[in-house]
């Protein structure tokens, strides 16, 4: 049983089994018999608002690869500006559910296409890094100044000796920089 843990996933992007609503909230319920755990489902962020058990769970969980701009030629702005109608949108959402949302995974990847297409695994160049560090900068933010969103895990960090992976490598020290810029604030 997981009595001490933080939270608990029930399942994550599970996108094609979500109309199979009795059985998501038998298992729910049989979930809650193991921990005190506050509970959620990880949605795919293109999927969250088909989720018809969120009243079955403690927090709406939704992985946040939103794009944040389709322009090819972006800036900062257009990148907040893209976690402001986001977040809009989500605050919108979660209300009348009365639930707190919690992105299951958050990351941005080395990549120029980062704010256009964050789950994109292709790794950019030493000149990316930038925009890996802002992305992750404005999303951390945004997260910090939206009353409806509670927190974020992050994607992906590796146990040592290597956490450091691929793509989507939080551990670097330019994410860790930001990461801590912003955490420490708390």
């Amino acid at each position: 049983a997981c009595r001490e843990a933080d939270g608990f996933v029930v399942g994550t992007e599970l996108d094609r089994m979500l109309h199979f609503e009795s059985e998501w909230r038998a298992l729910i319920a049989r979930v809650r018999e193991q921990t005190q755990a506050p509970l959620t489902y990880a949605a795919n962020w293109t999927d969250y608002q088909r989720v018809p058990f969120w009243d079955a769970l403690d927090v709406i969980g939704i992985q946040a690869y939103f794009p944040l701009t389709d322009k090819t030629s972006y800036s900062e702005r257009d990148i907040r500006r893209g976690w402001q109608l986001r977040m809009a949108e989500l605050r919108t959402y979660a209300e009348p559910l009365n639930r707190k949302i919690l992105f299951t995974e958050l990351g941005y990847n080395q990549s120029h296409q980062a704010p256009i297409e964050p789950w994109d695994y292709a790794v950019g160049g030493e000149d990316a890094r930038p925009i890996q560090a802002t992305c992750m900068r404005i999303a951390l933010e945004a997260i910090d100044a939206e009353q409806s969103v509670v927190g974020a895990l992050l994607w992906k960090w590796f146990p040592n000796p290597r956490p450091i992976g691929r793509n989507f490598q939080m551990a670097a020290p330019h994410i860790q920089h930001v990461i801590a810029e912003n955490w420490q604030k708390q």
